[in-house]
């Protein structure tokens, strides 16, 4: 049975395998003494969710994967699943969860790769996420409503145009329902 709890420190050792596994993707974080206290600190905390798998005697849990959050800045710090965990909608099921500690009149904020953003970023990030969102937003229409998931035309200047000629048709059709409305 699968089930998302909040980690313990009994759970450290295998957070810091989970990490080691990911290392090639996000660079070295098991032998750094501030991700491995920064990690202690989220368990503590209770900001540390994991997956874990047990059989039926449930004696035996196979760790599955793990996400950090910060509840206080809306924010995903750390999310990753172990390689015997991909592909059976482990991800899925954490950030589900995760997604149900975050307050949602607020942006959240995900912060990628080893780097993590500076006080001012972060800022910066909240700021225009709103601005993101919407446009964001606006491409997917493109994508799902218009097909324009790959270009018909060759080329930079033709696929320049055809991208513009989405985009004015696009925004006639918001221009006209908003005239309706």
């Amino acid at each position: 049975m699968r089930t998302v709890r909040l980690s313990s420190l009994n759970d450290h050792f295998d957070w810091l395998k989970l990490a080691k596994e990911v290392e090639p993707l996000f660079g070295p974080m098991t032998y750094n003494p501030i991700f491995c206290e920064a990690l202690r600190q989220a368990i503590l905390d209770g900001n540390a969710l994991c997956l874990t798998e047990s059989d039926n005697n449930e004696r035996n849990e196979l760790f599955l994967g793990g996400i950090v959050i910060s509840k206080e800045v809306n924010e995903i710090l750390w999310f990753a699943v172990a390689q015997h965990g991909r592909g059976q909608k482990g991800g899925t099921v954490l950030l589900t969860e995760a997604m149900k500690r975050f307050d949602h009149m607020r942006p959240i904020v995900v912060t990628t790769f080893d780097k993590p953003f500076a006080f001012v970023q972060r800022l910066m990030n909240r700021l225009i996420s709103s601005v993101r969102y919407r446009v964001e937003q606006g491409i997917g229409t493109l994508k799902r409503g218009y097909g324009f998931s790959r270009m018909r035309y060759t080329g930079l200047t033709k696929g320049n145009m055809e991208f513009i000629l989405t985009a004015i048709t696009f925004n006639l059709k918001k221009a006209a329902l908003m005239v309706r409305a």
